[in-house]
């Protein structure tokens, strides 16, 4: 199988990681790309999903509205 780079900044990408790794191309960018789809897996889905969670939930409290919410000098933390 080939893979042609046609955009020179992709190869000049390639070249560079090949260079610094020690590599040849194909396995600079072979293991690019798994990198990338490891670092894309659904396994963080589940992450993302929970914070939205916590954060709709987080923007459903209004503690400025709670009257016992003072500071120790007795001052509102409401916001201004």
């Amino acid at each position: 199988m080939a893979l042609h780079i046609k955009d020179a900044r992709a190869h000049e990408l390639a070249r560079e990681l090949a260079q610094r790794r020690g590599t040849t191309l194909t396995q600079a960018v072979t293991e690019a790309l798994s990198e990338a789809l490891d670092r894309s897996t659904p396994a963080a889905t589940p992450k993302l999903e929970r914070l939205k969670e916590i954060s709709r939930r987080a923007a459903g409290y209004r503690f400025w509205m709670d009257a016992r919410l003072t500071r120790s000098s007795g001052t509102s933390i409401r916001p201004s």
